[in-house]
């Protein structure tokens, strides 16, 4: 059952269910109203292609969807609603869609045919659509349509390389299957949504170096990122051939200056375009013991004799010789 509720001037389809080319009384439609529709009389309005065709609600809101919109497969099947007030257009919806209709198959031998007349505008309407579509198919087949484009035609149907698929545009819009077909809902319209592929052309000469500008070498480098951290050290190499000897210098000459008590002397080295400066460090040695030699003397001793004064020798003068001894 297919439930659509209209909101005023909008038309909402809340429950469908798959419906087939060549269906009589199979398909009930239970409509919702909102408060604005108080007081109309209401009526519904199935179409399909250019078939249309009006059912007048009774109190139960609820009809079946007429066979004469049923006829053609691969058609949209729309619905509307609309009320009026003694005769005058009050209300009407904006079109809603039921969905695609699938194409029904044909009755068996033991089926029981409709009344002829039902029946022979079924039949005919059946033909008319299984002769389109398998013209459509041999077209298609043959490569005429390889690579074309859908598009809608003046009469609202999807149209591919000049053909008309018999298939409403208002519905399913067309895509590309996994064979590489356009497909329009669930069917396959034989048609390849991609040309065949012409001949491989000349290979063209390689692109060089010297071929890029100067703007497209700056787009390939980019800007210098940040130093990165510092690697480990590497092994140690082998260690080489001893080199040849060095030029002889020329000979140093050391000046020592005077050596002060308590200072060590400067060194430095005139001998080479290089001066170097050499510190030493004086240390006294120990002190020798006393010497037993003669004092000095000078000639304020004049007269004087050495002689011994507290266990040293020293120069003294010798007092009147009287009554000394010698």
């Amino acid at each position: 059952m297919f439930i659509l509720s209209a909101n005023k001037v909008c038309l909402n389809v809340e429950a469908r269910e798959t419906v087939t080319s060549g269906s009589v009384n199979a398909y009930e439609v239970q409509f919702k109203f909102s408060a604005d529709w108080e007081g109309l009389d209401r009526t519904a309005v199935f179409a399909a292609g250019e078939e249309q065709v009006s059912v007048v609600l009774d109190s139960s809101n609820t009809c079946v969807i007429p066979w004469e919109a049923l006829q053609s497969p691969r058609r949209e099947l729309r619905a509307g609603v609309y009320g009026t007030r003694g005769g005058e257009l009050v209300l009407p919806t904006v079109w809603a869609s039921l969905g695609t209709i699938r194409e029904g198959c044909s009755p068996g031998e033991e089926a029981q045919p409709p009344t002829p007349d039902v029946y022979g505008q079924i039949l005919a309407a059946a033909n008319r659509a299984e002769q389109t579509a398998q013209s459509v198919r041999d077209d298609a087949d043959a490569g005429k349509f390889d690579g074309e484009t859908p598009y809608i035609g003046e009469n609202g149907n999807w149209w591919i390389g000049g053909r008309d698929t018999e298939v409403y545009a208002g519905g399913d819009v067309p895509y590309i299957g996994e064979n590489k077909n356009w497909y329009i809902g669930d069917e396959d319209t034989g048609v390849r949504a991609e040309g065949s592929p012409g001949p491989q052309g000349p290979r063209g000469e390689p692109f060089r170096y010297e071929d890029f500008t100067p703007e497209q070498l700056a787009e390939l480098t980019g800007p210098q990122g940040p130093k990165g951290d510092a690697g480990p050290p590497g092994k140690q190499g082998p260690q080489g051939e001893p080199g040849a000897d060095g030029v002889a210098g020329s000979a140093a000459t050391i000046q020592i200056g005077t050596v002060t008590s308590g200072s060590a002397p400067s060194v430095t080295n005139s001998g080479t375009e290089n001066a170097a400066v050499f510190d030493f460090v004086l240390v006294p040695g120990p002190q020798g013991p006393a010497g037993n030699g003669l004092p000095d003397v000078t000639v304020a001793d004049n007269g004087k004799f050495a002689r011994v004064v507290d266990g040293a020798w020293a120069a003294a003068a010798v007092p009147d010789a009287e009554e000394a001894d010698f």
